[in-house]
């Protein structure tokens, strides 16, 4: 019956766990969506001239839902065409009616959101799918059309290899072997037919039951077989040998088909991760291997898997004991299979498609996997399965979203902090706010608990609380602690929620009202709140810094304002600023590329920034008019107006290392960087300090060959026009001195290791403990390495390394050929050029020697240790240019071989230096700055409207604040991906 369009209020139902056998076609519908069950009618309406069909169904309740199920016969004799569920309250057209629609669930690919089987009806073949707006509808046609629509194709060819006539049939024998049997289609232009034929898999042959034989193999037209294999519909085209000039050849590689994999009940047991495939999906393959792949990386798992056939479905299992001390740290690794045939391969990401489930529900457990890792299995906002390797901590915060915005903070003179925050739990109502969390950064075991003060407010899922906390009275310890808030989300499980301050004041005054934010303890420390670079508020507890005084605020506050006065002076007078680690030395690359700036370019304003009275200041003397002293007002003063930061250590390292208050902190971090290096990169993994988008972000990198450059782009996420291949600054001066007298009238070897990150500011009765000073300190009082030393007449110099100066009085050695020196005693790079001889671990100066052509002797007594924590960008098993040794045994034995050659090079060794150097001559200098010329307009160009926001405390606060609300958060998201890609 053909009625009239109405115009009518189109409204959406939503529908849950839609499933289609070929028998039935049910889903669920909430009950709160139904006002009147008893009125209720489905009706499917043609897409095209709006005809009407009532629909007779089933209905049951089922918890909170209520299950409709229709049968096949239910839609028997309709007209081709697309037909859409609609649910009608009586029987008048004219009501308002809602359209019905898995509209909570992502949008699967095509070929999962038709729900196969077809209906191959006398009438009209027809398929149940979702649209791609996750509508319910019927799609009725011919069979070709409908398995075009619903089924991934795949054109291959099978070769009749010969032919026979029985009777009245035809019998073709192929090359092409199918499970079980394919069915054979004639097609031309016009029509598409099936043939009766029949399978005989024990010799691959086809029986074609026809008066009409001869006019499909000689007629007009093509002859094929269709084979389906879950979502794939292979079509073999059937090549005759007389119709082929030369004989058939098959394809040298397999088709490779991605796509998607649907699967079903994601789960968890006590050891295992479970789920269901449907058999259809995988029952023809010839091999089946499920896998992991890293989010965002190349790195895979394979899996192995038990499989249990459960009916219409297979039960996948994973056993999570093949996980144990697999993996140490958190990471996401997304789940797919590779499913092999004869002729092709099927790489498909493993999910549920097509079934809307709760943020709760998607979430189905963790099983533990070492003493603080857990392995997490859920669905994705795209309903695909995922692991998430974690710790508990991490586990509950995935799992319950949530947020506590800072509204208020305030620091009373008794040393009481007061803050009031709102506590907010994303699609949970029912959670109660314990307690305040302070907590060591460095150390999550150290916890200090204060219960909450009072509840200000309550709304819905939201509480605000406030707190108080007196200072004076928590037992701190250095150096930095955030600060949670613990909630028990149901009554069941409790999870630490950030303290996030999106307040643009509380910001501000923070920075700039360091007096009353700053509690001053009577034993030289202080206590003061900060926000993170993240938007995090923490608790900072450390010794009072010499440039914390009065003093150095009213120096940053005069340069400041000065800045202000004078502004576009400096704008049309371009400075570079350079300086090197803590602005203590002047001996590394920086020092020597400002050497040739002040030598070469006098008419280029460079400055110089030292610390006044340190030891290398005296290097300088010749180049006083261009040096400016460390936190002076001019030395503040240029921060602000200088156009570019040239140093061989971070920017951080041009001004007081640990003050983050005042107003000079944000420009030395926007400020136009570039990295001249301390050393060259592939020893030592650096790029969480350098990489694209940090604080120290380069806008130009310097590196010293094309395979370092290489390292930078890969790791560090540079461009090729951000990074320059020169050589480094010092190298402009070195020469090799080994064979001229020393003042102890002995050849020098050098000893010189690297730090470890693990050992940052540990205590010192902890780093007399560590390996790293046992195996040290036993090779500097070896006693066979005292006799080779003695024998060859050789002294061995041990330089400490900055970051261990502290712990430099327990390095010591009674014998004479041992010498221990103190950070910023000797030049390193005098030391290196006077040494016949390098032994290190890890550290960069490798490269100094070898650049030198003198050999080079490793110590790796802790590598897997190092590989673990650390990590370097070469394979230091293959890839090292020098010996290795990995015990001191081990080391002093080669230490005395090279000894006994007066320590020559090797030649495998010294054949490989132009793998690592591009140059090796005294130009390095002169090349660095005229590549910084040749691009200054590009360096020193005034920040684009992106910078300008990415680096903005009020867009990034207004952001922490608005983020939650869904629109602004995908708005938001496509703008910082932008901005990120810039």
């Amino acid at each position: 019956m053909l009625v009239k369009r109405h115009q009518v209020e189109r409204k959406n139902i939503a529908v849950n766990d839609v499933r289609w056998d070929g028998e039935r076609l049910s889903f669920q519908i909430k009950n709160e969506e139904i006002h009147d069950l008893e009125s209720l009618n489905l009706c499917l309406i043609n897409r095209k001239n709006e005809e009407y069909i009532w629909l007779d169904f089933k209905q049951e309740s089922v918890g909170s839902f209520i299950n409709f199920s229709l049968f096949k016969e239910n839609f028997s004799g309709l007209s081709s065409g697309k037909w859409d569920f609609f649910i009608i309250n009586g029987r008048s057209k004219s009501v308002d009616r809602k359209r019905i629609g898995v509209y909570q669930a992502p949008i699967a690919s095509r070929a999962h959101r038709y729900l196969k089987p077809i209906v191959d009806m006398e009438e009209q073949p027809w398929i149940p799918y979702l649209t791609d707006r996750n509508e319910l509808s019927l799609h009725i046609g011919r069979m070709s059309e409908l398995e075009k629509v619903s089924f991934e194709v795949i054109d291959l060819e099978s070769q009749v290899i010969s032919m026979e006539e029985e009777d009245n049939r035809l019998i073709l024998h192929i090359d092409q072997y199918f499970p079980s049997s394919p069915v054979m289609v004639h097609t031309n232009d016009l029509t598409s037919r099936k043939i009766p034929s029949t399978y005989h898999p024990e010799d691959k042959s086809l029986t074609i039951h026809s008066e009409n034989k001869n006019d499909l193999v000689n007629g007009e037209g093509e002859l094929q077989l269709h084979f389906k294999r879950g979502n794939i519909l292979e079509v073999y085209s059937l090549i005759f040998e007389s119709r082929l000039v030369t004989p058939l050849v098959q394809p040298s590689s397999t088709k490779i088909v991605k796509g998607q994999l649907h699967a079903q009940n994601l789960r968890v047991t006590d050891d295992s991760i479970l789920f269901d495939v449907p058999t259809n999906f995988i029952e023809y393959a010839n091999e089946i291997q499920f896998y992991l792949k890293k989010r965002k990386r190349d790195e895979i798992v394979n899996l192995e898997v038990s499989r249990y056939l459960n009916g219409s479905v297979e039960e996948i299992s994973v056993s999570i004991s093949q996980f144990n001390e697999l993996f140490t740290n958190t990471s996401r690794w997304d789940l797919f299979v590779e499913i092999q045939y004869p002729n092709l391969v099927e790489v498909r990401r493993v999910g549920e498609y097509n079934n809307p489930l709760s943020h709760l529900e998607r979430h189905v457990g963790h099983l533990p996997i070492t003493e603080d890792l857990y392995i997490s299995p859920y669905l994705t906002n795209d309903h695909e399965f995922s692991f998430y390797v974690s710790t508990e901590e991490q586990y509950l915060k995935s799992k319950y979203p949530g947020n506590v915005s800072l509204h208020r903070l305030n620091l009373k003179r008794n040393g009481e902090l007061q803050l009031t925050a709102t506590v907010s739990m994303k699609r949970i109502e029912s959670f109660e706010v314990e307690e305040l969390v302070l907590r060591l950064r460095s150390d999550k075991s150290k916890r200090v608990s204060v219960p909450y003060h009072k509840v200000v407010e309550t709304s819905g899922n939201k509480q605000k609380v406030s707190f108080r906390i007196q200072l004076n009275e928590v037992e701190f310890e250095q150096f930095y602690w955030d600060s949670f808030v613990s909630v028990k989300v149901n009554n069941l499980e409790t999870r630490l929620i950030r303290v996030v301050s999106d307040n643009f004041l509380i910001h501000k005054q923070l920075k700039h009202r360091m007096g009353k934010f700053t509690l001053n303890q009577s034993n030289g420390y202080m206590i003061y709140p900060y926000i993170t670079i993240n938007g995090g508020v923490s608790i900072t507890y450390r010794y009072k810094g010499e440039y914390e005084s009065l003093k150095y605020k009213v120096n940053e506050y005069i340069a400041y304002y000065l800045y202000i006065l004078f502004y576009w002076n400096a704008f049309w007078k371009p400075t570079w600023l350079i300086h090197e680690k803590y602005s203590e030395t002047a001996q590394d690359n920086a020092y020597y590329f400002f050497k040739h700036c002040f030598e070469e370019h006098k008419d280029k304003k460079v400055y110089y920034v030292i610390k006044k009275g340190s030891e290398d200041e005296r290097n300088l003397v010749p180049y006083k008019e261009r040096v400016v002293y460390f936190m002076s007002i001019k030395h503040l003063f240029l921060i602000l107006s200088s156009k570019v930061i040239v140093s061989s250590e971070a920017k951080g390292h041009g001004y007081a290392w640990r003050v983050a208050r005042g107003p000079i902190r944000d420009y030395v971090n926007s400020k136009r960087y570039v990295f001249l290096q301390h050393g060259v990169l592939g020893l030592k993994k650096v790029e969480n300090t350098f990489k694209v988008g940090s604080a120290n972000s380069a806008d130009l990198f310097v590196v010293s060959s094309d395979f370092e450059k290489q390292i930078v782009m890969d790791h560090f996420g540079y461009k090729a026009k951000n990074i320059i291949v020169t050589g480094l600054s010092r190298w402009d001066v070195v020469e090799d001195r080994s064979h001229e007298p020393t003042d102890s009238g002995k050849k020098e070897v050098f000893l010189m290791p690297t730090w470890r990150n693990w050992l940052d500011e540990v205590e010192e009765g902890e780093f007399v403990l560590s390996d790293y000073y046992k195996a040290y300190i036993a090779l500097l009082n070896s006693n066979e390495l005292h006799e080779t030393l003695r024998k060859n007449d050789l002294l061995l110099n041990f330089y400490v390394h900055p970051k261990f100066m502290p712990y430099v009085s327990h390095f010591t050695s009674e014998n004479e050929h041992v010498r221990v020196i103190q950070f910023g005693e000797e030049k390193i790079n005098d030391l290196l050029m006077r040494s016949s001889m390098l032994i290190t671990d890890y550290s960069s100066v490798a490269w100094e020697m070898y650049y030198q052509k003198k050999p080079v002797l490793f110590f790796h007594f802790d590598l897997s240790k190092y590989n673990e924590l650390q990590g370097s960008y070469m394979d230091l098993n293959k890839e090292l240019f020098g010996d290795v040794a990995y015990s001191s045994a081990e080391l002093v034995s080669k230490f005395e071989e090279y000894a006994s050659t007066n320590f020559a090079e090797k030649p495998e060794i010294s054949s490989k230096r132009f793998e690592y150097f591009n140059y090796i001559d005294d130009g390095n200098s002169s090349r660095i700055f005229s590549e910084i010329k040749k691009k200054e307009k590009e360096v020193t160009r005034r920040k684009t409207l992106k910078e300008v926001l990415k680096s903005s405390d009020a867009v990034s606060t207004m952001w922490r604040r608005y983020k939650k609300y869904p629109i602004i958060n995908q708005v938001g998201g496509k703008l910082l991906a932008t901005l990120r890609s810039h």
